[in-house]
């Protein structure tokens, strides 16, 4: 039954705060605890371009980066 109620929650707080397609871009160096948030949030290292990127809620991907030097992007759909 707790897993049906988080499953819930999560269903209808993508609904209020819909995932964004962003490329996030980093000044310097990043800490693990960043890199292993970012994961979280489901967003993918590409290696050849040096970069973050993936769909996420951006309210939460804001949050998370607020204190560091970063270049967030988002990526507008094409239709």
């Amino acid at each position: 039954m707790e897993g049906w109620s988080h499953a819930g929650d999560t269903a209808f707080s993508s609904e209020k705060n819909p995932k964004t397609g962003v490329i996030v871009k980093f000044h310097s160096q990043v800490e693990e605890g960043v890199r292993v948030s970012l994961k979280s949030l489901g967003l993918k290292w590409n290696s050849l371009r040096k970069e973050w990127e993936w769909y996420t809620i951006l309210q939460e991907l804001n949050l998370l980066l607020r204190e560091h030097e970063t270049e967030i992007r988002e990526i507008q759909n094409a239709s």
